[in-house]
């Protein structure tokens, strides 16, 4: 794994991870059918595609038979792409197909047909140590061309792993003001509401708190030992669903 690859729907030269989404400013993307890779191929000018796997989660992924069909099709029609095999679950769940499995089905028809398999980073970096231990070799998965870890640098954590020593520092983190205090129902008011970030999903990282309620623009928490007053900060680390609003939140708050 020497490449570092970049998967967006919006930044240029990177893989296009939503299905029938890619243009002209992507180097990659993923399809599930024919006609969103000719798309791609033709109009596109694309020449790296990524198939997902259904690996046990029905997530967007095809099943084994429907992905050998299409990349078969796609090995007939073009012979100057690349084609990875793509494993989606495993980063936000726990249904994945374990690096054991991934060599299996690498082994008995996949290697045929594409030029490597992409993997969620959540599974990989949680069983790769133990994987290799039962190998007894360093580092045997080379057809795995690369990993995808942007949950993990966005977090700094790996879901359904126990390994403390795989984690790191959250990459984003969200500050809210404080515009209430409530000293006789020792609560207080933050601004932000579910309109804009799911503050009953986030991390709350400000000491001596504990979440309340939630309303469209503001958010509860109690404050039992009175700590905090207007224009202190409130910070939080924000769930999955939470970064989606961020992204799109434009708004500006006037007195």
């Amino acid at each position: 794994m020497k490449t570092r690859k970049l998967y967006s729907q919006g930044i240029p030269n990177s893989v296009c991870y939503a299905l029938h989404s890619a243009g002209i400013r992507h180097s990659g993307a993923v399809v599930a059918d024919f006609d969103d890779f000719q798309e791609c191929y033709r109009a596109c000018d694309i020449r790296e595609f990524y198939i997902p796997l259904n690996a046990d989660d029905d997530r967007e992924g095809l099943n084994i038979r429907r992905i050998e069909r299409l990349a078969l099709r796609i090995r007939k029609y073009a012979s100057d792409v690349k084609l990875y095999m793509m494993i989606t679950s495993g980063c936000l769940n726990d249904h994945h197909p374990g690096l054991h499995r991934i060599e299996k089905e690498w082994l008995e028809w996949a290697h045929v047909l594409f030029d490597g398999v992409s993997v969620g980073g959540s599974f990989y970096l949680s069983e790769f140590d133990s994987y290799c231990e039962s190998r007894k070799v360093v580092s045997p998965l080379h057809f795995i061309t690369d990993v995808r870890i942007g949950e993990y640098a966005l977090f700094g954590t790996i879901p359904f792993c126990d390994r403390k020593h795989l984690f790191g520092r959250n990459a984003i983190t969200v500050e809210s003001e404080v515009i209430g205090v409530y000293p006789d129902r020792r609560q207080i008011v933050v601004r932000g509401g579910y309109s804009e970030i799911d503050t009953d999903k986030c991390t709350l990282l400000s000491g001596g708190l504990s979440f309340s309620d939630v309303s469209s623009e503001y958010t509860i928490y109690n404050d039992p030992f009175l700590r905090y007053k207007r224009g202190d900060k409130v910070e939080v680390v924000p769930d999955y669903k939470s970064l989606v609003k961020l992204k799109d939140v434009a708004r500006e708050y006037t007195k």
